[in-house]
């Protein structure tokens, strides 16, 4: 059983009935398989900002901010030929499957709070059909990077990969630098790695936020969404979940800093 907060402010209010979509178009890749529904052809071209959970919770709480903040509609699923039953339900009352897709003209989201299971490969092959069939031009990706501190963590430079070179430019502006000698695993590497030997019409774009390994940290989901927002055309506020990500460090700091032993504030060896 899973409860999800919502993290936009205000709380929608649930529906008493659910809606039920029609599928117009399916893509299948050996174990996985993409749904799209009817509304989907009215988010074609937007960007698609891809979340799925790796380490930490960057890329689910990212995600699920801006599919709540900016309305997005459910047009689509995918699923794994053994998914396990379950059903996640929005904070308006609608369920889904565990990899939902939403969006509309300015952004496509598809994400999942559950690991993805089975062949990851046919995972990304999906992924990548979704994109190209929505005639999007730019993948979006975030993964949080762990720092083992307690104290306050300097998010000011990111590190970014992408092959575009107008994004590498803004990013430099904005005094992030590249990522490089390193290895990046989970959906964002694939896809990273399908992207570079790919003929596809798009691009990929991802973000590497400082995060705490310690606690649940949902700042460096702010500073991606407001990284993000300085670049593309829909725009959002994560006010509410950065006051609540100040609380959880401000707590953090106060009852376990003087018992966890702190390091310094260098990028986790995974990812150098």
């Amino acid at each position: 059983f899973y409860y999800f907060i919502d993290m936009s402010g205000a709380a929608p209010e649930a529906q008493p009935t659910f809606k039920t979509f029609k599928v117009a178009h399916t893509i299948n890749k050996k174990t996985y398989t993409a749904r799209l529904f009817e509304n989907a052809s009215k988010a074609k071209g937007a960007p698609v900002f891809i979340g799925f959970p790796n380490i930490g919770i960057t890329p689910v709480l990212a995600s699920n901010f801006l599919t709540q903040d900016l309305d997005l509609p459910l047009i689509g699923s995918i699923r794994a030929k053994d998914t396990p039953p379950v059903a996640v339900i929005s904070s308006s009352g609608q369920p889904g499957p565990s990899i939902r897709i939403h969006g509309n003209e300015k952004l496509i989201i598809i994400g999942s709070e559950m690991k993805a299971e089975g062949n990851m490969k046919h995972l990304l092959d999906v992924l990548i059909a979704v994109v190209e069939y929505m005639e999007s031009k730019l993948i979006w990706c975030v993964e949080g990077v762990g720092v083992d501190k307690v104290e306050k963590i300097n998010r000011e430079q990111l590190k970014y990969i992408t092959c575009n070179q107008k994004l590498a430019e803004k990013f430099q502006e904005m005094g992030h630098v590249p990522f490089h000698n390193a290895m990046l695993a989970g959906i964002t590497g694939g896809l990273i790695a399908e992207t570079s030997v790919s003929d596809g019409d798009f691009d990929i774009a991802a973000l590497l936020v400082p995060t705490s390994s310690l606690y649940p940290d949902a700042m460096s989901s702010v500073i991606a969404i407001k990284t993000m927002a300085k670049i593309e055309a829909w725009k959002s506020d994560p006010k509410q979940l950065e006051e609540s990500a100040k609380e959880v460090e401000a707590k953090v700091q106060d009852l376990l800093g003087s018992s966890l032993r702190k390091s310094g504030s260098g990028w986790s060896s995974m990812y150098q």
